[in-house]
């Protein structure tokens, strides 16, 4: 949280009361936070037009059944009964949904893009103002460590004048063609936003932001559409990725590879908890149908979330929160054992081949990963390792490569021309508080050791990067062990 917000939240002797105005994934993420902290916030009201998600949000926060609505309206005509509202509603109802929290009497956290449009941009501006009323926008970079730090240099006149500001959103091709082509943001027309909008809205923030007080002369936008077309489509493919393409086994851009397989974007297509949609709600149809005991099911997650843990928001590193995720399967009622839990190393990539290997289904390809029933059947101990790869800020010049083993677990940070290292003994330090990598005498031969199956594993799968052979001494004469 922000230094400065966290600091006026301590003053007040009561949590802030919030109703939330459309139940989504953001919405509750940042609801979220009534959970962890609830002297600061509480979440009191919804609005949610959808009865499973207004239903699964009341119970998530124990909000009272007369606070919950199915329309906007109906929630504006009661007395005002909190003191600020989330509104997570998509983008093209950013602002008409707004304007009337405004003049009921509200202070409005707002989803980013503030609206699809200046003008009514403008409308809302002039709104909060007619009304005296703040709207706190979702752009949350501002509040990262990170950013913060960088703002700070530049105001102070720490890196000198400013004479150019340059971002890069490096969208990597299945994010791209999953979300702006197939998914809810590939029709301007429906979502409201355009692409650029509603992926780097976040980035023309900064941008003005690192600014200051200096205001931009012109604003120019050019581009086009050049690789999403008719014409650019490959010799052969069909009209629909998963019913007619004799092309889908070798393409990149496979539902199947990006939702099933790969698992990339499966929150797009399958039942999701926050889309109001339980796993209990499956189950209990099954039962209803008669179907429960002859069912395979499988709860998982492809990540976890870091939700401040390390100082750090969203998914996208090695550490524990983020890559230590549950894997559940009930199995048929003729199958043995009955019930078992079992602690060892297991993979993502194992879910399908184990569904495939319990159907008797025989891939034409190899997979990547491996059957579970030996494991669950007793007649294997499991991986000795497994490894983690992200390649998602690769134009940036950001990869990371880790290796978990026994009790251990490696991480190779590589950022353009640098590399860290960290070293975390997971069993005795589950939090990874202490990255054992700075004491070379007492682990060097584990990190050796573990670079060189990490390396051997790189070369076997064709990872386009290499680890160099001195890649720990490097690290140890760049960085000092820094301990508060």
């Amino acid at each position: 949280m922000n230094s400065n917000l966290a600091r006026v939240m301590e003053k007040q002797k009561e949590p802030v009361t919030v109703v939330i105005v459309g139940a989504g994934h953001r919405s509750l993420l940042y609801a979220s936070f009534a959970q962890k902290h609830p002297d600061q916030m509480k979440i009191v009201g919804v609005v949610e037009p959808d009865n499973e998600r207004r239903k699964l949000t009341m119970e998530r926060f124990g909000i009272r059944e007369d606070n919950c609505f199915a329309e906007l309206e109906s929630f504006i005509r009661k007395p005002k009964m909190a003191d600020a509202v989330i509104n997570g509603t998509l983008d093209h109802i950013h602002v008409a949904t707004s304007i009337p929290l405004l003049r009921a009497g509200y202070d409005i956290l707002l989803e980013k893009p503030i609206g699809i449009s200046e003008d009514e941009v403008l409308k809302l501006y002039e709104e909060a103002c007619r009304y005296d009323r703040k709207v706190m926008i979702c752009h949350v970079l501002r509040y990262a460590p990170f950013y913060e730090s960088i703002r700070r240099e530049i105001a102070e006149g720490v890196i000198g004048d400013i004479v150019s500001v340059t971002t890069s959103e490096n969208v990597s091709y299945h994010h791209m063609a999953m979300a702006y082509v197939r998914g809810k943001w590939g029709n301007k027309d429906k979502s409201g936003s355009s692409m650029l909008m509603a992926k780097s809205c976040h980035d023309l923030d900064i941008v003005t932001w690192m600014m200051g007080d200096v205001r931009p002369v012109k604003a120019s936008s050019f581009g086009s559409l050049r690789q999403f077309r008719p014409e650019q489509a490959p010799e052969g493919a069909g009209t629909r990725c998963m019913v007619d393409c004799p092309i889908e086994e070798t393409c990149a851009y496979s539902a199947r590879k990006n939702y099933i397989e790969q698992r990339l974007w499966r929150a797009y297509v399958s039942y999701n908890t926050h889309l109001g949609v339980k796993a209990s709600d499956v189950i209990d149809e099954l039962k209803k149908e008669d179907l429960y005991d002859n069912s395979l099911i499988i709860f998982t997650s492809d990540h976890g979330e870091m939700l401040g843990s390390h100082g750090l928001w969203q998914k996208m590193c090695m550490y524990e929160e983020s890559v230590r995720t549950p894997l559940y399967m009930k199995f048929p009622a003729d199958c043995k054992p009955a019930a078992i839990s079992i602690e060892s190393l297991v993979s993502s990539i194992d879910v399908l081949p184990t569904i495939c290997d319990y159907m008797n289904f025989r891939p034409k390809s190899p997979m990547s990963g491996r059957s579970l029933i030996p494991l669950i059947s007793g007649k294997s101990s499991g991986r000795e390792r497994v490894f983690i790869q992200y390649d998602g800020n690769g134009g940036r010049g950001n990869f990371q490569r880790c290796i978990v083993e026994g009790d251990y677990k490696l991480i190779v940070d590589l950022f353009k021309d640098e590399t860290f290292i960290e070293l975390y003994n997971v069993i005795a330090d589950p939090q990874e508080m202490e990255n054992l990598a700075f004491q070379d005498r007492t682990y060097r031969m584990n990190i050796e050791e573990m670079l060189h199956r990490l390396r051997e594993h790189m070369r076997v799968t064709n990872d386009l990067l290499e680890l160099p052979p001195d890649i720990y001494d490097r690290f140890l004469k760049s960085y000092t062990e820094f301990k508060a």
